[in-house]
């Protein structure tokens, strides 16, 4: 705000805006009659306070850019805090299992198939069983 009104003195004083308004309140008022400022700039309700100690006062407003920026950073510590509840299992299976014990053993496409199929099954009634759990804990987690 000071660098657009062509203003280059760095800020010296800042207070945080986090404290009770009557400590805001003295904290102006202390920087003013010690000479450490000429005037308070104040995101509070505050500036008629100031004012009425003889203090120049001005109230800044958040420009819509900067409440964008905020509630951006807001949507990405949520994100990373959901996120950060979130984990991630692997599972890998090797379908040449399904083989150990017949190494030796020639088998026809038609056996093979079947085989297959009794695995695929077989997976099928595991995955469904992996799907009913993961929406149990999800439920349980909200």
């Amino acid at each position: 705000m000071l660098r657009e009104a062509n203003i280059n003195t760095a800020i010296k004083y800042i207070e945080s805006e986090t404290i009770d308004l009557q400590q805001l309140i003295d904290f102006h008022y202390r920087c003013y009659k010690k000479g450490y400022t000429k005037a308070a700039i104040t995101c509070h309700p505050i500036q008629e306070q100031l004012q009425l100690l003889g203090i120049p006062a001005y109230r800044l407003f958040p420009t819509q850019n900067s409440v964008d920026s905020v509630v951006m950073e807001i949507r990405r510590v949520y994100e990373m805090l959901h996120f950060k509840r979130a984990q991630i299992a692997v599972q890998i299976i090797e379908y040449d299992a399904a083989f150990i014990g017949f190494q030796n053993i020639a088998f026809t496409t038609e056996k093979l198939h079947e085989i297959e199929l009794e695995f695929l099954k077989n997976l099928r009634i595991y995955t469904k069983k992996f799907k009913d759990l993961f929406l149990q804990l999800v439920q349980a987690v909200i």
